[in-house]
């Protein structure tokens, strides 16, 4: 590795932190990106989902370029408890999503990074931040020290280099869940003809209820080309305290669901992984974002959507290095709270403090045991006809007093999660 001084200086190659090198290159600074994994992204996991408007913002053509594997086409919310579901299905030809093997994803910004002029090296890992007094200057990586004007963080949500060298406080649990997903193969006909999709068509698909054994928050399961992505996403705060079996073991209760069942059908299990996510990002974004020699950005500054019923952090993390690049000169002449106002003020921000609210509706225990349990029975007594057609109003009164909910209660929830939601 040369030892000149640069610009720039990226740790991480996840979308954030690519995203700012692609940016920062095709400036012209001279850009140096750092990532600990064998491949970019090999140490990046999440469900599969990208929204696509600000790729096309960032990226114009990127459509014809990304490895984008399915354009989601259906939208599916089941209610489980017991072995019964009650599901809600929303179908679109008006593509605002795609599914994408996070590793091909960074693959392909990396190259376009390069391309710009961008130099990375992988199976580099970070040790620490160098600093000349209370400025940052550079890192210490391979027992070398190499500098740079700026340095920018993008290490995503498992941020131990920057809580090591005090830039954020130590995560507490309550702010993070442990996500663990498995990879099936199945075929790109069979995807295809068991969810009722066209080619190039995908399915996301969201789950809550009673398989988490009432532990927040739910699962998920994404379509790639020939192969699905299921998984749940467990808070560690009350997995840590309640939690009486294995993650594995909840994620077969889901993958041995009727729901799900048939869909796997015949699949065979090519991946296992499990990492942190950021389920409250107002409470794990650090107080600054940016100071003397260094830009915190992605999933290390918590800019990450948690919308209730899916999760929204690709696309956040590459419009925060967008932003990250466009400020640098600023911060570099020493103005190193441009970084923080430019993204207190953006879109990304305002998502993110929208929706701050969703995970402690999430922890409310009647959402994943008592509600899932009392709609699957309302619809049991509906559609199970002997001789009497039961009202749907008696069903619903029978079951709120079969789980002692009062229609108080109900009403309160259920505006709480149109507000917040």
């Amino acid at each position: 590795m040369s030892s000149e001084k640069f610009d720039a200086i990226i740790v991480g190659g996840g979308p954030a932190g690519l995203s700012a090198a692609y940016f920062l290159a095709k400036s012209g600074y001279q850009v140096l990106l750092l990532e600990k994994g064998k491949t970019l992204g090999s140490k990046n996991l999440y469900g599969g989902k990208v929204y696509a408007k600000i790729f096309k913002d960032l990226f114009p053509g990127f459509e014809k370029e990304a490895p984008i594997h399915r354009w989601v086409s259906k939208e599916i919310f089941s209610i489980l408890s017991g072995n019964e579901s009650t599901s809600l299905i929303y179908d679109t030809k008006e593509y605002s999503a795609f599914t994408s093997n996070l590793t091909e994803l960074c693959s392909w910004l990396g190259k376009k990074a390069e391309e710009a002029g961008a130099t990375i090296f992988t199976e580099m890992k970070v040790s620490s931040l160098l600093k000349e007094g209370d400025k940052i200057i550079g890192v210490n990586v391979g027992g070398e020290k190499v500098e740079a004007d700026v340095v920018i963080v993008a290490e995503g949500a498992n941020r131990l280099l920057s809580e090591k060298s005090g830039l954020v406080n130590e995560t507490p649990k309550h702010v993070v869940a442990l996500g663990f997903k498995e990879s099936v193969k199945i075929g790109e006909k069979e995807i295809q003809e068991r969810l009722n999709l066209e080619e190039n068509e995908g399915a996301s698909w969201m789950f809550i209820g009673d398989f988490t054994d009432g532990i927040p928050d739910g699962g998920f399961l994404y379509t790639f080309r020939d192969y699905v992505s299921i998984g749940i996403v467990l808070s560690l705060e009350e997995a840590v305290q309640s939690s009486k079996e294995h993650v594995s073991i909840m994620l077969e209760r889901l993958r041995n669901h009727p729901v799900v069942k048939n869909l796997l059908k015949g699949g065979e299990t090519i991946e296992y992984g499990a990492h942190l996510t950021i389920v409250d990002p107002i409470s794990y974004m650090p107080r600054t974002l940016s100071g003397k020699g260094y830009a915190i950005i992605g999933d290390t500054a918590g800019l990450l959507g948690n919308l209730g019923y899916t999760f929204r952090g690709v696309d956040f993390a590459a419009y925060s290095g967008y932003i990250a690049a466009n400020s640098f000169d600023k911060m570099r002449n020493g103005e190193w709270e441009s970084y923080d106002e430019q993204i207190k003020n953006s879109w990304v921000y305002k998502e993110v403090k929208r929706f701050s609210n969703v995970h402690e509706i999430m922890k409310k225990e009647r959402l994943l045991n008592a509600y899932p349990a009392m709609l699957n029975e309302i619809m049991a007594s509906v559609f199970h006809i002997e001789k009497n057609t039961p009202k749907l109003g008696d069903a619903a009164l029978k079951s709120m007093k079969k789980w002692r909910i009062s229609p108080l209660h109900l009403m309160s929830d259920l505006i709480r999660l149109a507000r917040e939601m």
